[in-house]
């Protein structure tokens, strides 16, 4: 199975570029198209995955941008599942699994821990910070650092289930502190941007681990998990990075057990 991979296109941030949706995304012998969160609203998002559902399957997993509205998260939710019902070929995944041609997904946002810190000064601190914690963004004001953090944990309770049963995991938080680019480490933040949950990557035991969230490209081979993200950013950061590929795909069997290089 040809399998391609993109997240953080924000769509939502390039008002004049429906034109060339079709560059993002170029490959046409693709079999299942991952998009890791983080693709744009609803409706710019919808506009972009319904031209590539005509080429293949896709599997959606949301971000954190996707609940950037003034509906709830349910709202947000509702509308994708919907959209999914009229469109068999799309899969709309929060904290659930699809199986496509014998290879089985499970995919969620899978919200980040903070590294297990707990200390009320550190999570004011990531809750007035960032915008996913801001009535103005999300949710009425209804998202809190103290729902993230529930969600994470119902998530990995949920993801724990699939153990020895996934082949292909697919999350917005990355799992392993490999995918900070090297110009944010030892940024203070970097615990809401990724989870360090290596533990749980060689739990699972899956073939691939894809996921978004981050602006740079990254690789890394945890146990036998090929753990990897291929996400464009906003706009002006990819000439920054460098590591988008457009054209990005992996191969992968059902139950196959593959050897990745690291």
């Amino acid at each position: 199975m040809k399998i391609q991979i993109a997240s953080d296109l924000h769509l939502e941030m390039r008002p004049h570029y429906e034109p060339e949706l079709h560059d993002f995304v170029p490959i046409e012998d693709r079999d299942v198209l991952v998009l890791a969160g983080d693709i744009g609203t609803y409706m710019k998002a919808w506009s972009f995955i319904e031209q590539e559902l005509r080429r293949s399957p896709v599997i959606y997993v949301p971000g954190n941008h996707e609940y950037y509205s003034w509906q709830t998260r349910e709202h947000t939710d509702d509308a994708w599942k919907i959209k999914a019902e009229q469109y068999p070929d799309l899969h709309y995944l929060v904290a659930e699994s699809v199986t496509i041609s014998g290879v089985r997904f499970w995919g969620a946002p899978w919200y980040s821990d903070l590294y297990g810190r707990r200390d009320s000064w550190y999570l004011k601190f990531v809750e007035g910070a960032i915008n996913d914690f801001n009535p103005k963004f999300d949710d009425f004001g209804r998202w809190t650092i103290a729902r993230h953090l529930e969600e994470h944990e119902r998530q990995t309770r949920l993801l724990r289930e699939e153990a020895d049963l996934v082949d292909i995991v697919v999350t917005h938080w990355p799992p392993t502190r490999d995918a900070i680019a090297p110009r944010f480490k030892g940024d203070g933040m970097n615990s809401y941007f990724v989870n360090d949950r290596e533990d749980l990557v060689e739990d699972i035991g899956a073939q691939v681990w894809i996921s978004g969230h981050v602006h740079d490209a990254y690789r890394a081979v945890v146990g036998n998990t090929l753990v990897i993200g291929n996400p464009t950013g906003y706009p002006g950061e990819a000439p920054e990075s460098g590591l988008f590929r457009p054209d990005f795909a992996i191969d992968v069997e059902p139950d196959a057990l593959t050897e990745w290089e690291d």
